[in-house]
């Protein structure tokens, strides 16, 4: 955890206290603008800051965490109104670095589930699917259009508005939300359009359905899960090196532009990039 680091590195018990107080910011924030049927009783940093991303653990004692309008970084568009994950599926918050529509940067909240072993899981399961970049290549088209035929279960319809993106829909689901498309993860952040991806980059995909989609993913689970590895590994190729050493961005809840300037401007979220500044110089 950062405070035995800081004790480690010989910080005085002042810039301890620094750390606490980001503590209880940031937990009052998410207090205000995640929680509905409880509040979080802490965030506690539990890693060093690294280059691209930060996490924190989280001890709750609600039944649920909901938060609103989460936005896909890359087209900028809600993914669902709201979603519902349980608390028992919920491991941490990561905080990561990312990049939003409109070419602006800064750091968004992706709740993480307790479960970090998806490739056990798909592979202990029968009825969840692997393609290779291998099959991939194997066949000509999209991505989307390269699933079908790969990976058992998986339909792939036509959109029949000019310019649509072809449908995804996983046999043996039942929806339980308006919006029966599955939950597309690309190195480890959910996306809502596959179809810009350029397949000759993909390293794996993973389908994920039934029980082991909602145990890992929750309610947003429901649909099934398409997991996608990139051989990229992550985007870190979309954060300029002069970001990366930045410690002081404010927390932006994956909400870009005006959204983000409007949460930014917000007591709690001023309290917290100044405590996050001073805490900057520090290490």
């Amino acid at each position: 955890m950062i405070a035995t680091w800081l004790v480690c590195a010989g910080v005085p018990a002042w810039a301890q206290q620094n750390t606490t107080d980001i503590d209880k910011a940031l937990t009052t924030i998410l207090d205000q603008h995640f929680s509905k049927l409880g509040s979080l009783a802490l965030v506690q940093n539990s890693i060093q800051e690294s280059n691209a991303k930060r996490s924190f653990h989280i001890v709750h004692d609600s039944l649920y965490i909901y938060y609103a309008d989460p936005t896909d970084y890359i087209t900028g568009k809600p993914i669902y109104d709201t979603t519902a994950i349980a608390l028992n599926e919920l491991g941490k918050v990561k905080l990561i670095r990312g990049k939003g529509a409109n070419n602006e940067y800064g750091l968004g909240i992706q709740f993480v589930p307790l479960k970090n072993s998806i490739n056990k899981e798909v592979e202990s399961n029968a009825r969840n699917s692997k393609i290779t970049d291998k099959q991939l290549a194997s066949t000509n088209g999209t991505l989307v259009q390269k699933m079908q035929g790969q990976a058992s279960g998986v339909f792939v319809g036509s959109d029949n508005n000019p310019g649509g993106v072809p449908k995804v829909r996983i046999r043996g689901i039942t929806s339980v939300n308006s919006n029966s498309s599955p939950l597309y993860i690309v190195d480890d952040v959910p996306i809502n359009n596959i179809s810009t991806i350029n397949p000759d980059d993909i390293a794996s995909v993973d389908v994920l359905k039934d029980a082991s989609a909602t145990a890992l993913y929750g309610v947003r689970g429901a649909n099934g899960v398409v997991i996608i590895k990139t051989k990229k590994g992550g985007n870190e190729d979309v954060i300029p090196n002069e970001l990366k050493i930045q410690k002081e961005l404010p927390y932006t809840l994956w909400i870009f532009g005006e959204k983000a300037k409007k949460f930014n401007e917000t007591p709690e979220s001023k309290k917290l990039i100044e405590l996050l500044k001073k805490r900057a110089q520090l290490l």
